[in-house]
């Protein structure tokens, strides 16, 4: 079931979502290598989104705020892929 809804949130972009569900699967099934493949799939997935959210603020606002966000976002996905990897 959580792999199922994962899979359907994904699908659709809802990444937040498919984190919470997945959050909730790692507490129960953590020895599940299916579980786990899944939650560094979706955390890539999540970091990926944010960091694209970013770059478009910052070609809306070309402020320092949007650039240090943007940094941040980039930083925290490349963390996530080196976690994951």
């Amino acid at each position: 079931a959580y792999l199922e809804l994962n899979r359907i949130y994904m699908e659709q972009g809802r990444y937040f979502d498919a984190k919470r569900v997945l959050d909730k699967a790692m507490e129960h099934l953590s020895d599940d290598s299916r579980i786990v493949f899944a939650w560094e799939e979706m955390q890539v997935a999540r970091s990926r989104q944010l960091l694209d959210a970013a770059e478009e603020q910052l070609k809306k606002d070309k402020t320092q705020a949007s650039r240090d966000n943007r940094d941040r976002c980039a930083i925290d996905l490349a963390n996530v892929r080196i976690h994951v990897c």
